[in-house]
C-alpha cells in the first residue's frame, strides 16, 4: 500500500482547523480522528507533523474552552514544542508565526499576559506569511483580548475593529463576531461608558440566541450584569441569574464569576445572609472547576467580610492578587478595603462604651435587618480584647503604672502593643459569685 502524500493530509488538517475556527467541536472531533489515521500511513515530513501538533493543541484549547467541566479535555501543556526547544531545529516562516501564535495562547490562558504580548507580537512579524482572512481576524482578535486584560484600551479597540471587520462578511462566523462584540463592550465599560456597552451586549446577546449557544448566551448575560452593576442599577441581579441559569445547563466555569459578583455585590449593601449564601455557592464551584485564581477572590472576600476585616488576614490575602490577571480584580476591591478598615476602627471606638441590646436591633422581632446587625458586630467584635476599667480593676490598674485608663486609648489594633490588655491579663481578678466580689488571682 502506497503512503498517503503529506499535502493531501495538509488539506485535512486545514479542514480541520477551519473547524476549529468555527467552534465546531463535533466536526473538529471527527476531523481530528480522520488526521490522525492519515498520519499514519502518511510519507515522511517533519514540517507537516509540527503543523500538526500546532493544530492539535488549538483544538485542545477550543475543547477546553468549549467544555471545561469535563475532566477528560482538560488542556494540557504542549510538550512537542518544549521539547524541541534548543535542539536546531529550523522553522519555516509561516511555522515560526503559528509557533508563536499558540505559544502566545498558551501564555494568555496561563494569566501570563507580558508573555503573551512578547509571543503575539512575534507573530505579528510574520502575518503577511498569512492568506486566510479568518486566520488574520483570529489573530487580531487574540491581540485585542489580551490588550483588553492588560487596560490597554485604545489598543485593545483597534485590533478587535479589525478583527470584526473581517468576520463581518462571513456571516457563517457569528460566534467569531460576537466574541468581538464582547471585547468591544469591555472596553467601553473600562470607558465608563457603560450604555454603549450594553448596546454591543444586546446585539450580541441577540446573536447568540440566534444561532442557539448557550455559552454565548451565559456570557452576555453576566456581562450585561456588570454593566448595570456598574451603573449601580438594581437589574444587575436579574441578569446575573439569568447567566447563572444558563451557565448550569451549559457546564461553564462563569457560573463562578456570576455567584462571586452576587455575593460582593450583596456584602456591599450589609445583606449578610444574602452575601454568605453566594459565597457558599462561589466556593463549591470554584472547587469544583479548581479554580485557584477565584480561590484566592473569594479568600479575599472571606477577609473583608466574614472574618471582621483584621487588617492583617486582609492584606495576605490581597497579596494573592499581585498578579496581571489579578490586578484589575485588586484595584476594583481596594475602595472596600478602605471601607471595611474605616468601619472596623469605628466599631472598635463605640465597643468602649456599653449600650443595649436595644441600641443595636430594632424591636424584639427576628428580621433580616435584626440578623445582620448581629452577625456583622458579632463577626467585628470576635476575638477583640475590649476592657472596661472600674471599681478593684482600677487600683490595680493604678498601681500597676498603667496607661491612663481614663482619657488613653482603650482600643489597640497592634494587640502586642496594648499595655491596657496586657497588663489587666498579668494580674486577673475573678468574680466570686457567694461572697460577690472580686478574687484576685
Amino acid at each position: 500500500m502506497s503512503a498517503i502524500p503529506s499535502a493531501t493530509v495538509g488539506v485535512k488538517i486545514n479542514d480541520w482547523h477551519e473547524y476549529i475556527n468555527r467552534f465546531d467541536a463535533k466536526n473538529a472531533e471527527k476531523c481530528k480522528a480522520e488526521v490522525e489515521k492519515m498520519i499514519e500511513e502518511m510519507e515522511e515530513d517533519q514540517d507537516l507533523l509540527l503543523y500538526y501538533q500546532l493544530i492539535s493543541f488549538r483544538h485542545d484549547l477550543m475543547m477546553d474552552y468549549l467544555f471545561p467541566s469535563d475532566s477528560s479535555k482538560k488542556l494540557e501543556t504542549w510538550e512537542y514544542l518544549r521539547k524541541s526547544e534548543g535542539t536546531g531545529q529550523k522553522l519555516t516562516k509561516l511555522l515560526k508565526y503559528y509557533d508563536h501564535l499558540f505559544r502566545g495562547m498558551y501564555e494568555f490562558r496561563n494569566g501570563d499576559y507580558v508573555a503573551a504580548i512578547n509571543h503575539y507580537q512575534k507573530a505579528e512579524a510574520k502575518i503577511a506569511r498569512i492568506t486566510d482572512e479568518i486566520e488574520k481576524a483570529e489573530f487580531y482578535f487574540k491581540m485585542a483580548e489580551v490588550f483588553y486584560h492588560m487596560k490597554q484600551t485604545h489598543v485593545s479597540m483597534y485590533y478587535v475593529k479589525m478583527s470584526y471587520d473581517k468576520y463581518k462578511k462571513h456571516p457563517t462566523y457569528k460566534v467569531n463576531m460576537i466574541k468581538c462584540l464582547f471585547v468591544i463592550a469591555g472596553n467601553y465599560d473600562d470607558l465608563n461608558n457603560h450604555k454603549k456597552a450594553l448596546v454591543h451586549l444586546q446585539i450580541a446577546l441577540e446573536m447568540a440566541e440566534e444561532v442557539g449557544n448557550e455559552l454565548m448566551q451565559t456570557f452576555a448575560y453576566l456581562n450585561m450584569g456588570n454593566s448595570y452593576n456598574r451603573l449601580q442599577s438594581p437589574m444587575a441581579i436579574p441578569l446575573y441569574h439569568q447567566a447563572i441559569k444558563l451557565a448550569k445547563k451549559a457546564g461553564a466555569k462563569e457560573i463562578i464569576q456570576a455567584y462571586y459578583d452576587l455575593s460582593l455585590i450583596h456584602f456591599q449593601n450589609g445583606e449578610m445572609i444574602e452575601g454568605r449564601d453566594f459565597f457558599k455557592k462561589a466556593v463549591k464551584e470554584a472547587e469544583a472547576f479548581e479554580n485557584e485564581f477565584y480561590m484566592k477572590l473569594l479568600n479575599v472576600l472571606k477577609a473583608l467580610f466574614i472574618d471582621t476585616a483584621n487588617r492583617q488576614n486582609v492584606k495576605n490575602a490581597l497579596y494573592g492578587l499581585k498578579t496581571e490577571k489579578g490586578y484589575p480584580y485588586f484595584e476594583e476591591l481596594a475602595s472596600d478595603v478602605r471601607e471595611a478598615m474605616m468601619e472596623q476602627k469605628a466599631l472598635l471606638e463605640i465597643s468602649k462604651y456599653p449600650v443595649k441590646d436595644t441600641d443595636v436591633v430594632r424591636g424584639s422581632k427576628v428580621t433580616d435587618d435584626n440578623l445582620n446587625t448581629v452577625f456583622y458586630l458579632d463577626d467585628a467584635l470576635s476575638a477583640r480584647r475590649l476592657i472596661g476599667y472600674g471599681g478593684i480593676l482600677k487600683d490595680i490598674h493604678k498601681e500597676l503604672n498603667l496607661g491612663d485608663s481614663e482619657e488613653g486609648d482603650l482600643v489597640k489594633i497592634e494587640e502586642d502593643d496594648d499595655e491596657v490588655a496586657n497588663g489587666a491579663f498579668e494580674v486577673m481578678a475573678y468574680w466570686h459569685p457567694g461572697i460577690k466580689n472580686y478574687i484576685i488571682n
